[in-house]
C-alpha cells in the first residue's frame, strides 16, 4: 500500500476536505493487483458538499496506465476560521499515527483543534489490532500500571486483563489484552514495555500483536501429497522470524526445514514456508512470527488437509475358492481402513469379469461385497481403490 498527496483543488468550501480515493491499479508481478491509496485537499471560501460527487468518481481511468478509481469516500473534513483549525476524521477513520505523535493532544480525541490538516495521511481506516501480552511480577494487580502505559498508543480501545495466576516465591503471570483500532510503531511499543521493565516489581513483559501481520494461506480443504505455500507480509521490518504449528490440545510445533517443509532465507519483512507433502500430520492451524525484541506481531490460519488413508487392508473369505464340488462358489472380499472423519467413494474390481461396485462409506469403513467365481478361470485379480469426495484417488491394493 502506498500513500501519497496528489495536489490541492481550490475554488469553494469553507471546509477543507480531505477525500480518500483508492486506486486499483493491475501489476504484472506475479499476477497480482496493486491496491494504491491517495488523498486530495479540496478547498476555498465556501461550502462545498464534497460527498454528492464521489459517486461519480468511481470508475474513471486516471491515465493510460491502468489506475482506475475503485472506491472514493469522505476521510477527514477541517473547518479553518482565520489562523484557528478544527479537523476531525469521517466515519469509520482514526487519526493515522503521524498525527497522533506529532500533536500529542489530538490522539484519541473526536476533534482535533489543530493545524493538521497538512499531515499525509491525515485519517486511516480503522482496523482490528490486539496486543497479547505477559506480565510477570511480585504485585498481584498491575490493570492501572499497563492502563496508564498503553492508553497512550493511538486509537486506544481498551485494556482487558485476562487472568492472573499465582506461580510462588511471591511472583504472579498476568495475561493482558489491548484493543487498538490502528496499527502502531513497534518502536513506540518497545519504549512502552522498556519503561515498565524499570519497575522493579516488573520481572518480564512480552506481548504478540495480531493486525500487523498479513497472511496468505490456501481455503477450504487441500490435497492429499500436494505441495501448499503460506505467505506471511510484516507492516513493519523485525529482526527475525518464526513458523509454529499446532493441533487441538497438542503442545505448539516450531518448524524448521526438512525433507516435508521448505521456509524462505530471509525473513525480516516477508516469510514464505512451503509443505513439500502434505498429509494428516500438517492439518492444524499455522502461525508466523515476526520478533524484535519484547514484541512479536503474528498472524495464524488453519489449513485442512483431505485425509486419505495410508493402508487399505483387503482380505477374502474364503482365502481360497473351491469349485471341485460345482462349477461356482462365492466368495467375499473385504475392504477396511482405519477410522476417518471424511466421506469416500469406494470401489472393488473384479478384473476378469469386470465387475464394479460402488458405494459411499463413511468413518471407520468396512465395505463387503460378494462374487460369483467361475471354476474354468484359476485365477482373479482384485483391485480395492478409495475416492474422495473431489476425485482424489487414494491408495489401491490389488
Amino acid at each position: 500500500m502506498q500513500i501519497v498527496r496528489i495536489k490541492t483543488l481550490s475554488g469553494a468550501g469553507m471546509l477543507l476536505f480531505a477525500a480518500l480515493f483508492i486506486f486499483s491499479q493491475t501489476s504484472y508481478v506475479a499476477s497480482a493487483e496493486v491496491t494504491q491509496w491517495a488523498e486530495i485537499m479540496i478547498e476555498g471560501n465556501k461550502t462545498l458538499n464534497v460527498a454528492v460527487h464521489l459517486p461519480g468518481l468511481i470508475g474513471t481511468l486516471l491515465d493510460t496506465t491502468g489506475v482506475t478509481i475503485t472506491d472514493a469516500e469522505i476521510a477527514a473534513e477541517c473547518e479553518i476560521i482565520g489562523q484557528n483549525s478544527t479537523c476531525w476524521c469521517g466515519p469509520d477513520y482514526v487519526w493515522s499515527n503521524l498525527v497522533c505523535d506529532n500533536v500529542n493532544k489530538c490522539c484519541n480525541v473526536d476533534k482535533c483543534v489543530a493545524n493538521v490538516s497538512y499531515y499525509t495521511p491525515l485519517c486511516l481506516p480503522k482496523v482490528n489490532v490486539s496486543l497479547i501480552g505477559v506480565l510477570t511480577g511480585s504485585s498481584p494487580d498491575v490493570q492501572t500500571l499497563l492502563l496508564n502505559a498503553f492508553n497512550v498508543l493511538n486509537a486506544f480501545n481498551s485494556l482487558t486483563m485476562q487472568g492472573s495466576l499465582y506461580t510462588g516465591i511471591s511472583t504472579y503471570a498476568h495475561n493482558f489484552t489491548v484493543s487498538l483500532s490502528s496499527v502502531f510503531s513497534t518502536l513506540k511499543v518497545q519504549s512502552i514495555i522498556s519503561t515498565l521493565l524499570t519497575n522493579r516489581t516488573i520481572y518480564s513483559l512480552s506481548v504478540k500483536s495480531l493486525g500487523m501481520v498479513y497472511m496468505e494461506a490456501p481455503t477450504g480443504k487441500v490435497c492429499y501429497n500436494s505441495r501448499q505455500q503460506l505467505n506471511c507480509t510484516s507492516i513493519e521490518a523485525m529482526s527475525k522470524c518464526v513458523w509454529q504449528m499446532s493441533r487441538d490440545d497438542e503442545a505448539t510445533l516450531t518448524l524448521g526445514p526438512g525433507s516435508e517443509v521448505q521456509l524462505s532465507d530471509t525473513c525480516t519483512e516477508l516469510s514464505t514456508v512451503t509443505l513439500l507433502k502434505t498429509n494428516g500430520f500438517w492439518s492444524g492451524t499455522y502461525i508466523c512470527l515476526f520478533v524484535a525484541g519484547n514484541i512479536a506481531h503474528m498472524a495464524m490460519a488453519p489449513i485442512q488437509i483431505a485425509l486419505l488413508p495410508e493402508v487399505i487392508n483387503v482380505t477374502s473369505n474364503p482365502q481360497t475358492a473351491d469349485c471341485s464340488a460345482s462349477s461356482s462358489t462365492k466368495v467375499s472380499i473385504l475392504c477396511s481402513i482405519e477410522n476417518s472423519t471424511e466421506t469416500y467413494k469406494a470401489m472393488l474390481k473384479l478384473i476378469l469379469t469386470k465387475n464394479h461396485h460402488l458405494k459411499n462409506i463413511i468413518k471407520k469403513i468396512s465395505y463387503k461385497p460378494h462374487f460369483t467365481l467361475n471354476k474354468n478361470t484359476t485365477t482373479y485379480y482384485l483391485g480395492c481403490t478409495l475416492f474422495y469426495t473431489n476425485n482424489q484417488l487414494s491408495l489401491q491394493v490389488t
